[in-house]
């Protein structure tokens, strides 16, 4: 028994080893372009996408990934992530296949840690491969449902950032986004707003109606004034349709207003919480009249 036992240690570690030095190796690999490292880097990626065993790992990718993190070396975990991601933003044809293999490493371990290193590689590469982002918008919205972590959510958030700030018509990314705002926190709201933003063009698009109800509906002030100030900015440069938004919402934020004064008007006593409220709303009617007057005489006072 005791002598298994050291035999698995020893196959655990020479696998390790192994491992350790052919990821080492490929490092250095990926700094130079000629064909002959593209075709290690591609046979390597092709050997994290498939469960066989290999003499590279000593065993199959997943063995060796799996020992790694038995061993809680969390540096190493987000090293060899971090490969894969360099690999496929840096190497065009491998972006898709480099893509497949972060998903096969999230989908075995759904674990905070592995996801937000996961998905910020997915970022990176979405950023620069326009081909990729279908499948990575995806993946993200299946990890955003599957975890409600908030650094994960706010990785997530970036990612589709990334995504949506690079390619026109990734409209994808609206429906994580618009999860993460219906349940989010503050500053998940706040990111998901303007990850939202990158791709909002039209009065007609579901973003639009998820903004107006944070700005009549939302409890924190920020979330409305940012939601509030979204809309203004899209529509004074971006599309003049969200313009018919930002009347319509001027006037539902007007009628608020004289609903509060009223509420206070029939609750002098324990009104602290209704005034707090109309202060805010007040405020977020500032906002709507200034960008009222930019669309009307085309500046800002």
């Amino acid at each position: 028994m005791v002598q298994k036992k050291s035999q698995s240690r020893q196959n655990s570690f020479n696998q390790t080893l192994i491992g350790d030095y052919y990821i080492n190796t490929l490092e250095a690999f990926i700094d130079n372009n000629n064909n002959q490292n593209i075709d290690e880097l591609s046979a390597f990626v092709s050997k994290v996408n498939s469960n066989e065993a290999v003499e590279e790992f000593n065993g199959s990718f997943d063995d060796y990934f799996n020992q790694t993190l038995k061993s809680n070396d969390e540096k190493k975990v987000e090293k060899i992530i971090h490969l894969i991601g360099k690999i496929g933003a840096k190497i065009p044809q491998l972006s898709e296949s480099t893509v497949d293999a972060l998903i096969h490493i999230i989908d075995d371990h759904m674990e905070p840690t592995i996801c937000r290193a996961a998905i910020q590689e997915m970022g990176k590469i979405g950023h620069v491969r326009e081909n990729t982002c279908n499948k990575i918008i995806d993946e993200i919205n299946k990890v955003t449902h599957t975890i409600t972590d908030h650094d994960v959510t706010i990785d997530a958030i970036h990612a589709l950032y990334e995504i949506g700030l690079a390619w026109k018509k990734k409209k994808k990314i609206f429906f994580p986004l618009l999860d993460i705002l219906s349940r989010g926190d503050k500053e998940e709201k706040l990111e998901a707003i303007r990850a939202i933003r990158t791709q909002l063009e039209g009065y007609w698009e579901k973003p639009i109606q998820a903004l107006k109800d944070l700005v009549l509906y939302d409890n924190d002030f920020e979330v409305r004034r940012v939601a509030a100030m979204s809309l203004g900015e899209v529509g004074a440069y971006t599309s003049f349709s969200v313009r018919e938004a930002v009347f319509e919402l001027t006037n539902n934020v007007a009628n608020q207003i004289q609903r509060l004064k009223v509420s206070i008007e029939k609750n002098s006593i324990n009104n602290f919480h209704i005034k707090c409220r109309l202060h805010d709303s007040k405020a977020i009617l500032k906002i709507l009249y200034h960008y009222i007057r930019i669309y009307k005489y085309g500046f800002i006072e």
